[in-house]
């Protein structure tokens, strides 16, 4: 790992990490999957406008045509479940608690590797690491955390939202190996923004949104979704 692998990896924690908090202030002018919709649909004309700059557009177009059954499980596992359980559950989750709570994504790609790639084996001091991560969790957590069946059920949207980004790595590896990150992020972004507008213009709020919410539902997009999938 050079010194810019390690830069950019500490730059991609601020963005993701701040995005939960982006998303908290976001919720106070707009619905949850109006959130979800905005931010992806954002992205997407600015990961467009990287891709039309690198001459990888007309790719990733024609990948939506030729596999639409693809794109669609890419984008609902990497996207559009796991943006929606968080935005959702951030309702009643405190948006530090959701950064702890999503940690365990990479453990779950240890766990369903087994069971999806015949290759992958888990041996049994892998597993009681693996075990001991998610006990980690917990411990950080603390069940004090939780109050409420309302907090446990965000929690476990939290906990969901994990999973499906580790069955993400599968979909990903599998499927989309011969295509650059960027397209396959913005493969995702779209379908997402458009699966989730019905439902974003079903709940559009009867007020307007105040300038802090709207604001904050920019730099989620622009710098939360489309930077960070970037990077």
């Amino acid at each position: 790992m050079t010194a810019r692998h390690v830069s950019l990896l500490a730059v991609l924690s601020a963005i993701w990490g701040g995005s939960y908090l982006l998303i908290k202030y976001a919720l106070d002018g707009y619905s949850a999957a109006m959130i979800v919709s905005a931010r992806c649909l954002l992205a997407s004309a600015v990961l467009f406008i990287v891709l039309r700059s690198t001459a990888l557009a007309g790719r990733a177009v024609r990948d939506i045509r030729e596999r639409p059954k693809w794109a669609l499980i890419l984008s609902t596992t990497a996207v559009t479940a796991p943006f929606l359980l968080i935005t959702f559950g951030e309702h009643v989750v405190p948006s530090g608690l959701t950064a702890v709570l999503i940690s365990p994504a990479s453990l779950f790609v240890a766990l369903l590797a087994p069971f999806i790639l015949p290759s992958e084996r888990v041996d049994r001091r892998q597993g009681v690491g693996i075990v001991l991560g998610l006990v980690g969790v917990i411990v950080v957590v603390g069940v004090e955390s939780v109050h409420s069946l309302g907090e446990f059920l965000g929690a476990m949207a939290m906990v969901g939202a994990a999973l499906f980004y580790g069955l993400s790595n599968f979909v990903v590896k599998g499927r989309y190996g011969s295509l650059a990150a960027v397209q396959t992020s913005w493969i995702s972004v779209t379908l997402g923004g458009l699966v989730t507008l019905p439902v974003a213009l079903a709940t559009t709020p009867g007020h307007t949104p105040d300038l802090g919410s709207t604001a904050a539902l920019v730099v989620l997009g622009v710098l939360g979704t489309a930077l960070a999938f970037v990077i």
